[in-house]
């Protein structure tokens, strides 16, 4: 049976509060990936030995947050001032993990004392930012003041890269995701560790291209949906992908477009780079870096050289003879056969994995190797023809 326009609508809107979740709690799984709050605990330099601060240390790192705290407390009383900043950032933290309200007061405290290091004083900026985004109802607005102010005040640090992500999320939750995007790209220069807000700014490109959001690059039209139009005629008329029409425009059912429908439509092409040496795939749209892929390519310079296009696309492919599915296939579950111009190379493509550990090696037989999510990403993007240059 037929929905109404009012009921689809509203699957959609809850289909993309979904996908907004699920792309937050993804982004700060990421960051905090790289700054773990249970992490090791901040240690003296040069000072007089503490018992309480050593129990401290110990216990934040066994996750026993109250006797941190306790200890964290004696150590700040007993120390020199050194120990002092440290066991006040243990004790912010271990408020932090404990849920206790006081965490805020802490952090604010170390943010505003001029004796702590600049890494220390954007740990407490972000920390801060946290809390309020984590605040019931969130608080969207102040988390990305505070985080904002981390990477204004203390660029260059790893706390304020840890607080450039987290404000790509704070964007993306608030429905910005083009603010997430200007942001990363703004702050990347200045960033301790910018191959780390490289990959971020990949994840918000992509997220961005597979929303509604209209975009420069890749250019953007709009089409209103005519009788006897179907997704896969869309497609072909624009030559972009069922999979990108479907995504950008939060499409359940390609069987239920409905005349007058409004569609985002990538109208742009895109351009795939392999790089040889250090094993990484990097989707381009003109001179624009979309995203970059870690990738294997084959062992002893097996994967070829040269300029190749795209010449079919199989999902859940088989591999000489041995179905999808077989433990004994091991192309993942997508596969892009690549051919030179002359229609002469035959064997190599692009495809997935089940060795997900061979990513970032040179071990294959000649193909390029990606992991099942990776490749399923790009497959949904390229279309049969798109240029893959592979080069050293």
């Amino acid at each position: 049976m037929r929905r109404s326009p009012a009921k689809r609508h509203t699957e959609l809107a809850i289909l993309a509060a979904v996908l907004t979740v699920a792309v937050v709690a993804f982004g700060l799984y990421t960051a905090r990936g790289l700054f773990s709050k249970k992490g090791k605990a901040p240690g003296r330099r040069d000072t007089p030995a503490n018992p309480a601060f050593d129990r401290a240390t110990a216990a934040y790192e066994e996750g026993r947050f109250e006797a941190a705290r306790d200890e964290a407390r004696r150590a700040a009383q007993s120390g020199d001032a050194a120990t002092r900043r440290s066991a006040s950032l243990i004790e912010a933290r271990a408020l932090g993990e404990l849920g206790d309200p006081k965490a805020h007061a802490a952090w604010s405290a170390i943010l505003a004392d001029a004796t702590f290091l600049p890494n220390q004083r954007a740990e407490a900026a972000a920390r801060l930012g946290e809390l309020r985004a984590a605040a019931e109802p969130p608080d969207l607005a102040g988390a990305i003041a505070a985080y904002s102010q981390a990477i204004e005040r203390f660029p260059g640090t790893r706390w304020a890269d840890w607080a450039a992500m987290a404000l790509a999320d704070a964007h993306i939750a608030n429905r910005h995701p083009e603010r997430a995007e200007a942001a990363l790209s703004e702050y990347a220069v200045r960033a301790k560790e910018p191959e780390a807000i490289q990959n971020k700014l990949g994840d918000v490109n992509i997220a961005i291209l597979l929303s509604p959001l209209e975009t420069e690059v890749p250019k953007t039209t709009w089409y209103s949906v005519k009788e006897g139009d179907t997704l896969a005629g869309i497609a072909k008329r624009f030559h972009t992908t069922v999979d990108l029409l479907a995504a950008s425009n939060r499409i359940i059912n390609p069987q239920l477009l409905q005349v007058g429908d409004r569609l985002k439509v990538v109208t742009d092409s895109f351009r795939i780079v392999i790089d040889r040496s250090d094993n990484t795939l990097s989707l381009f749209c003109h001179e624009k870096l979309i995203k970059k892929y870690a990738v294997g390519t084959g062992e002893y310079g097996k994967t070829p050289l040269g300029e190749f296009t795209i010449a079919s696309k199989d999902i859940d492919p088989m591999w000489r003879g041995i179905p999808f599915g077989d433990k004994r296939n091991i192309l993942g579950t997508r596969w892009m056969r690549i051919t030179d111009k002359d229609g002469a190379l035959s064997g190599y493509g692009i495809h997935g994995t089940w060795q997900p550990d061979t990513i970032g090696k040179h071990s294959s037989q000649g193909c390029v190797r990606m992991l099942n999510e990776d490749v399923e990403e790009i497959f949904k993007i390229v279309t049969i023809g798109t240029p893959a240059m592979i080069v050293e």
